[in-house]
């Protein structure tokens, strides 16, 4: 029977990799999401990468070692395009879709990375705040899903004016405005039905 990895092993092996060449990195979409707390199911590894052009080959050459496939052709169009290219894991059906920094809100993303160790390994998610916002860029309805559930359960730590300015600068900040009010209203339920659950059986 073939061995075939875990998406975790995915994201482990994936950060592994990266950490060996010494790129700056993010890992990014759902993997993301778990990340801070809103468990997702996926079949790719979302990164964005600090990756020029002469890099390719090492790339390529190290996720090969590492049981990947990826040509340096498909590298080196993906950064000429601004698009992504896609390394496919030999040894299961999971995948990893590799972006470069493309503008501002990439850098911003690199910039603000937040440290996360899986199973021993260090790796780097986007923080809560940018994810929510792009979450909302994008605007898919499991977009809005993956931003509330981490608003929700981040609330306490985001840092609030961080995020309303990302919003305002990707023009999401009306949705975020909306956002906020959805999931204080549903906190602020969700507590009062606590409180009543609490009397009732004080009062037995």
């Amino acid at each position: 029977m073939s061995y075939r990895r875990s998406l975790r092993e995915v994201v482990k092996e994936t950060a592994l990799v990266l950490n060996r060449l010494g790129f700056n990195y993010a890992l990014v979409g759902s993997v993301a999401v778990s990340g801070w707390g809103v468990a997702r199911t996926t079949a790719d590894v979302d990164v964005i990468i600090d990756l020029k052009e002469n890099d390719a080959d090492r790339l390529a050459a190290e996720f090969a070692e590492s049981g990947f496939s990826v040509t340096v052709t498909d590298i080196h169009e993906a950064l000429r395009e601004q698009s992504h290219f896609t390394l496919f894991d030999n040894h299961s059906t999971y995948r990893i879709d590799a972006k470069g920094v493309y503008g501002e809100a990439a850098r911003e993303t690199l910039a603000s990375r937040k440290p996360f160790v899986l199973e021993g390994v260090k790796s780097f998610l986007a923080s809560a705040e940018d994810t929510i916002a792009n979450k909302l860029l994008y605007g898919s309805e499991q977009d809005l899903h993956d931003a509330e559930g981490i608003f929700a359960r981040q609330l306490e730590k985001l840092d609030l004016d961080r995020l309303r300015s990302l919003c305002k600068k990707l023009g999401v900040l009306r949705e975020l405005s909306d956002l906020e009010k959805r999931v204080r209203a549903l906190l602020s339920n969700e507590r009062n039905q606590h409180l009543m659950r609490f009397r009732d059986r004080r009062e037995r």
